[in-house]
């Protein structure tokens, strides 16, 4: 047997086509190191990903920490409201600008040699300015090729070379995001709780009709009804899983408590439907652990689980 380690490279990436059959899939897919390079590159690095809402930062100088694949990461919304994503660490020695997970200010100042930047990357000032040639150095915060944004959901893609975001999305991610926004009576969502004017009736059945979504958008972005996850891989066998319940604008503040009421009973530890789904998956994966004990695994919806992640839950308040 060819594992996972051993496959052959044809054209920019190696072909786990025998890992792949009909039915099932073999275990070092979800434990071989080198698979999960390959994935941060293709997949993580050259494609699109999903890097947050709008709506948790509606401010200006408001920020939260993310990460793109193994990239560390900003997205901020500056005070003329325009979003940015730019990389949380200095152009200087690349040391991590925020530690935190989200905050507000009026730039980004690095706490090793104080390099100041703009919350869109540029380079306001360094110390000692009579040092360098040009007086200040011709440098920014590293930013993804591209950054998109469709009904609020924000997502970036390091290379810049994936296309539109039109393409990546295709009429069914669009579809399910659209389906998630329709949920609120004016449109857009919000991961934090707000109050605004309501609907007619009528488009609340039309809402109601339709449902909410529930599927995956690829490669990070879960819409579970009235729930949003966010999936980070960190390494084989490791990952993040961050949700939180999607709130809607409307003038009814009980519909967000029940919403929130909801998202507590079912989006538990394991970060879907029970708290078992944590130790399972972990369970699952251990068999597949070790280079001697590598099994064949069904295919089923959960295929694309690497194992019990570390799951963060918010609740708006």
């Amino acid at each position: 047997m060819v594992l996972a380690a051993d496959a052959p490279i044809v054209g920019t990436g190696r072909d786990y086509t025998h890992l792949v059959q009909d039915y099932r899939v073999h275990g070092s897919l979800y434990t071989d190191p080198a698979v999960f390079a390959d994935e941060m590159k293709r997949i993580f690095t050259d494609g699109w990903v999903f890097v947050g809402h709008e709506s948790e930062i509606p401010g200006g100088g408001d920020w939260v920490a993310r990460r793109l694949g193994t990239e560390r990461v900003l997205m901020a919304r500056a005070h003329d409201g325009e979003i940015s994503v730019v990389a949380n660490r200095c152009a200087h020695r690349g040391t991590t600008l925020c530690p935190q997970s989200e905050g507000n200010s009026r730039n980004f100042r690095c706490p090793y040699h104080a390099w100041t930047y703009d919350l869109d990357g540029m380079l306001l000032g360094a110390p000692f300015p009579q040092r360098f040639a040009n007086e200040k150095p011709d440098v920014r915060l590293d930013q993804p090729g591209q950054v998109g944004i469709y009904r609020g959901f924000v997502f970036a893609n390091q290379s810049g070379t994936a296309g539109p975001l039109s393409e990546h999305l295709g009429s069914g991610g669009s579809d399910l995001i659209d389906r998630a926004a329709d949920m609120s009576p004016t449109g857009r969502l919000q991961l934090r709780d707000v109050a605004i004017e309501a609907e007619g009736a009528e488009k609340a059945k039309q809402i109601m009709w339709d449902g909410p979504p529930h599927a995956f958008v690829f490669p990070n972005l879960f819409l579970g009804e009235m729930n949003i996850a966010r999936i980070d891989p960190l390494a084989p066998g490791l990952t993040e899983h961050y949700h939180t319940p999607l709130l809607v604008e409307s003038s009814d503040l009980g519909i967000n408590r029940r919403v929130i009421l909801q998202s507590e009973a079912v989006m538990g530890p394991g970060g879907a439907r029970s708290p078992s789904s944590s130790s399972t998956r972990r369970c699952s994966q251990t068999s597949r652990g070790t280079r001697s004990g590598l099994t064949w695994s069904p295919t089923t919806f959960t295929t694309g689980c690497r194992s019990g992640p570390v799951t963060t839950s918010r609740t708006p308040g």
